[in-house]
């Protein structure tokens, strides 16, 4: 394999010099650049750059560093920036390239979403999509909607790409979380979690209690505490009592639904008691924050 010191820096393929562009995400079918090449991209990687594929339908041996393999049906290859990468694709594959420049990713920088964007953009993987999971599906929906407003004029086209990109950073951030694959197959406690947020999804309103979930997940009170303290710092019950704030929080702001009807829809028999709930975590009762924050909103 040749030396890193010869092997080409791209900014797209072809390109060999980066240019002050104020476009920080390009997309295009893997046809529209491989088939015009006899579908082989040669070893090659890219400075400051971001790449995530996707294939749909077809074959590819895949070069990622120094490892060779053969993929074959759906999935998605990720290759952060630096990493050496080259591809053989099987006539009439179908698929997109996405490219992301760093400046976008860095926008993210102390932002609770770069927690999950580092999960995706600094390994190198081939992601086959797994069985039973919704977000494959997403995540072609995504594509798709991508493509389609960077072929479009629309009025915040460079938005609502930048927007579009990111959405599918968390896509594939999830799938990699259902499917528990490569790389996180060392960072189990964050799988755990991402079982664990799913239930309380499900049931925060029920008032479920932590031996509840626990329950449910199969695992030991100690465990599952456990796990959400190496994930977020704090114990099962804060996490579920912080998902019913947030939600109490969007009730009073978004709706036009009284106290006890919040309340009730919160799992709480008791209004007052669900007053006494808010005033703890927020220093102000529910009538207070909802005159505190009045939004223009429309019902």
């Amino acid at each position: 394999m040749a030396s890193e010191a010869t092997i080409p820096r791209f900014f797209l393929y072809g390109e060999e010099n980066d240019r002050d562009d104020s476009e920080f995400v390009h997309i295009e079918s893997i046809a529209a650049r491989s088939e015009k090449q006899g579908w082989k991209i040669k070893p090659h990687r890219h400075g400051k750059l971001f790449q995530l594929l996707v294939i749909y339908q077809g074959e590819a041996k895949i070069l990622l560093d120094n490892k060779e393999l053969i993929f074959v049906g759906e999935g998605a290859v990720v290759i952060p920036s630096g990493v050496v990468h080259g591809f053989v694709f099987s006539p009439q594959t179908l698929g997109y390239v996405l490219t992301i420049a760093e400046p976008l990713l860095n926008q993210a920088q102390g932002s609770r979403a770069m927690g999950f964007f580092n999960t995706v953009i600094h390994t190198p993987r081939v992601l086959s999509f797994s069985q039973g999971s919704d977000h494959p599906a997403q995540l072609k929906t995504y594509f798709n909607l991508l493509a389609a407003e960077s072929d479009a004029g629309h009025s915040g086209k460079r938005h609502t790409v930048e927007w579009l990109a990111k959405v599918i950073l968390m896509a594939v951030y999830r799938e990699v979380e259902h499917s528990h694959h490569g790389q996180l197959g060392e960072n189990r406690p964050n799988h755990g979690y991402y079982l664990f947020q799913q239930m309380v999804e499900k049931h925060f309103r029920q008032q479920w209690t932590v031996t509840q979930y626990a329950g449910l997940l199969q695992m030991s009170l100690s465990t599952l505490n456990r796990i959400c303290k190496t994930v977020k710092g704090v114990g099962a019950k804060e996490i579920i009592s912080e998902r019913v704030f947030v939600e109490a929080k969007r009730s009073l702001l978004y709706t036009q639904l009284n106290i006890d009807q919040i309340a009730y829809n919160l799992g709480y028999d008791d209004p007052a008691y669900f007053s006494r709930f808010f005033k703890k975590k927020s220093g102000q009762s529910p009538r207070q924050f909802r005159q505190q924050n009045p939004f223009d909103t429309q019902f």
